[in-house]
């Protein structure tokens, strides 16, 4: 009796907890049976989420006696007060206690896949999991957006590559004709981040063009030279480009030279300034330009000379001769153009309308006449529908060409200055169709067939040194014809090749090229715009 008393004195409440044992029990109603179920959820569903389990105490707080929430009515007192919503599925999805609670989930579509019945939310049944992966949008755009990804990283793989390129241009020997043989051409492509790009090139030549016959200089008037120079070797040409990308924009810069050491030594470097921008369904090129004409061994690297006249007054007796008579001689040749190069394209649907207007105000070289020439290019294009193909494309197509004068002659005039060996033709138009189309086989292989055929007329000047040469016009059937093959050997080598064969007028040219490049990572694949890594294969893709 006195422990007893004792115990209830040191109580604060007056009684102590071996008391409540005596006391009578009292049953639950059904709805404290429910709140109690709801805690229990509760509670078990603070512990889930720390992932231990902890008192009661650490999930409402560090608080007195006194200040502790009250576990029969906390944490779903506010149950009782009206117009309250049922707590949310977020807190209680996980738990299996749940599943008998009378609280009704958010608003969710039930789904049904082979008699299993889910919930949006819930973890969808593997096998419609399978079946949906293809088709979900987030699936399928985060996929294109990894597949873009190694596309553009695969583009932009540093590279470095070796080519030969033959080509062979005819006329007359001696003259006009050209064979040209690059062996080595060294490439290179330097990437840094996706916005910056350094390439150049270097390309090793030999040039011939024959022996002059007596019947390529009748051709030339009284005052005539030509093809003293067979052949040039051992020669060099290097060029250096840099481009700066933006997502819509490309600045780009390049500067070369003309082969050197050249025949003419001209001190003449080639150099380009271009521009490049996307406005909508519009793309616009700008380019100002020094460019190499390289139609002939004088207009390429120049060649020696010496003129005389058939009919002249011998010096000695003051009377007349019909014997030739050496008056001159001299170096001439490598002529270059500057000027300014504009290209529009507007695409819409499946169709392309596209031009290019170029103006170069300059045509010359050393000891050579000043020429201007302009030129226009229309053409309209219909995109075909055909399967698997990178391009494929078919229109009419019109180009016009025009110099102030015709300088393919290789006369020269007393004061030795003369034409320039290069096609200079007078109101040049060709009207016909022309076709690109390419396709990508697989990762390792593409084709790519483009060129044009037409009818072609245009109007020969009169030799400016030649008083009894007249004008002469050409009008002929010409075409153009251009092959190319890539072909993957591994992740990190590919060979391209490129064949063509081009006929206008009483011209023809033939060429022959093939390029290895090794790429500085893995190549996803195959490209078809591969081709202009290489510069010689690239320059006749184009």
């Amino acid at each position: 009796m006195e422990s007893k008393s004792k115990k209830k004195s040191d109580n604060s409440n007056g009684f102590e907890i071996a008391d409540l044992e005596e006391l009578p029990t009292v049953p639950k109603t059904a709805e404290q049976l429910e709140r109690e179920e709801l805690n229990n959820a509760h509670i078990k569903s603070l512990q889930t989420q720390n992932s231990q389990n902890f008192p009661i105490d650490d999930i409402f707080g560090q608080k007195t006696p006194e200040e502790k929430l009250d576990v029969g009515t906390a944490p779903f007192s506010f149950l009782d007060e009206p117009n309250i919503k049922t707590p949310s599925s977020s807190e209680l999805e996980q738990y299996s206690e749940t599943d008998n609670l009378p609280i009704k989930k958010s608003d969710e579509v039930k789904k049904e896949f082979k008699n299993q019945e889910y919930f949006e939310s819930d973890e969808i049944p593997t096998d419609a999991n399978s079946e949906n992966s293809e088709s979900s949008p987030d699936n399928s755009f985060l996929s294109k957006v990894a597949s873009l990804k190694k596309d553009i990283l695969s583009e932009n793989l540093d590279s470095i590559g070796l080519s030969v390129l033959y080509k062979i241009r005819s006329g007359s020997s001696g003259i006009d004709t050209l064979d040209s043989f690059t062996l080595p051409a060294i490439d290179f492509h330097k990437y840094l981040g996706l916005s910056h790009h350094i390439y150049g090139n270097v390309n090793f030549l030999n040039l011939s063009n024959g022996q002059i016959v007596s019947e390529s200089l009748q051709r030339y008037g009284d005052m005539r030279s030509g093809g003293n120079v067979q052949s040039v070797s051992s020669i060099y040409e290097i060029l250096l480009g840099y481009e700066y990308k933006t997502d819509k924009s490309i600045y780009g810069a390049e500067f070369g030279t003309i082969p050197k050491p050249s025949v003419a030594t001209a001190k003449k470097n080639l150099w380009t300034l271009k521009y490049s921008t996307v406005i909508g369904n519009v793309s616009l090129d700008l380019a100002w330009a020094t460019r190499s004409i390289k139609d002939s061994m004088l207009s390429r690297v120049g060649d020696s000379y010496s003129w005389f006249n058939t009919s002249g007054i011998d010096i000695v007796t003051t009377k007349d001769i019909n014997e030739s008579i050496v008056t001159g001689s001299g170096i001439r040749g490598s002529v270059t153009k500057t000027g300014v190069e504009t290209g529009i394209k507007y695409s819409i649907g499946d169709q392309i309308f596209a031009g290019g207007l170029n103006y170069y105000y300059t045509v010359s070289g050393l000891n050579v006449l000043e020429n201007k020439e302009t030129s226009l290019a229309l053409l309209y294009l219909r995109i075909l529908d055909l399967p698997k193909t990178y391009t494929a494309m078919v229109g009419p197509i019109i180009l016009y060409d025009n110099f102030n004068y015709n300088s393919n002659y290789f006369t020269v005039g007393a004061d030795g200055v003369g034409n320039g060996g290069y096609f200079s033709p007078k109101n040049f138009i060709l009207f016909g169709i022309y076709y690109d189309i390419a396709k990508i086989e697989n990762e390792s292989l593409f084709w790519k067939v483009k060129g044009n055929v037409g009818f072609v007329s245009f109007t020969n000047g009169p030799d400016l040194f030649d008083n009894t040469s007249s004008e002469g016009k050409v009008s002929s059937f010409g075409y153009e014809i251009k092959g190319f093959l890539g072909y993957k050997v591994d992740s990190s080598t590919e060979f391209l090749a490129g064949l063509g064969y081009q006929s206008s007028g009483t011209y023809n040219s033939l060429f022959f090229g093939l390029s290895a490049i090794y790429y500085f990572g893995d190549k996803r694949q195959v490209s078809v715009d591969d081709l202009i890594r290489s510069n010689t294969i690239g320059e006749m893709a184009k």
